[in-house]
């Protein structure tokens, strides 16, 4: 899904880390996470030593939904989770209730303000939406805001139709997810990656799609994406 760069140039180790995470704390066997999310054992173990590349989205999906948890991966230097309580519909089938977290994260409501682009630049829609969107985010709304992903360069990282959340007080780091808006009105979602005073490196999580580096004075905001709701 992500190829993650950490300070040590191991481009796995942060998935590495979170799968040995996932099977100390639930104390599973990589049998086991394959018995519970369908994802085969041999693929969990070349995630777990790094044998392999990040997951794509799909199998993401089903470890989620296997092991009733939400995984965070948008800061490439922490991936984590969050567990998920149970509740039931009307017709008696399972869900995950997004209002109840195991570390007790409000769900707040943000504006969703308009679209983003992931591919090439596109003009920022500048019309309000009038919508709101839901995350499990405990911070208040005057710092953040909710976009609509448009376009296939952030796959599977992000798709066409997905939400994320913006939080314009957060630190940028590199590797993480950004939202870029440029001096000639265009905005677009990438990897941030520092390159010296003068140049920031843009990079997409679909490898069909190119670099693009950015002068710095060029930029007129760029903030990190914090939270992701994935579009079913």
């Amino acid at each position: 899904m992500v190829y993650f760069a950490t300070k040590s140039n191991n481009w796995y180790m942060p998935w590495s880390d979170f799968i040995k995470k996932l099977e100390s704390e639930f104390r599973l066997s990589d049998a086991d996470i394959e018995t519970r999310t369908g994802v085969r054992r041999t693929n969990i173990y070349k995630l777990r030593n790094g044998l392999t590349e990040s997951p794509n989205q799909f199998t993401i999906k089903k470890i989620e939904e296997g092991l009733n948890i939400k995984i965070n991966d948008t800061d490439p230097e922490n991936i984590n989770y969050t567990r998920l309580e149970m509740t039931q519909d009307r017709f008696g089938k399972l869900l995950h209730d997004a209002s109840q977290f195991k570390d007790s994260l409000l769900v707040r409501e943000f504006p969703l303000l308009s679209m983003v682009y992931a591919g090439e630049p596109a003009m920022l829609e500048h019309e309000y939406y009038d919508e709101k969107a839901v995350f499990a985010y405990d911070k208040p709304g005057h710092s953040c805001f909710a976009l609509r992903v448009s376009g296939k360069s952030m796959e599977t990282t992000l798709r066409d139709g997905d939400i994320i959340l913006v939080d314009i007080s957060i630190p940028i780091i590199d590797g993480c997810l950004v939202v870029v808006k440029l001096r000639d009105g265009s905005q677009i979602i990438k990897r941030y990656h520092n390159l010296d005073e003068v140049y920031i490196k843009l990079t997409s999580d679909n490898h069909e799609y190119g670099v693009k580096l950015v002068k710095k004075e060029d930029i007129q905001v760029c903030y990190r994406v914090v939270s992701i709701n994935f579009f079913l």
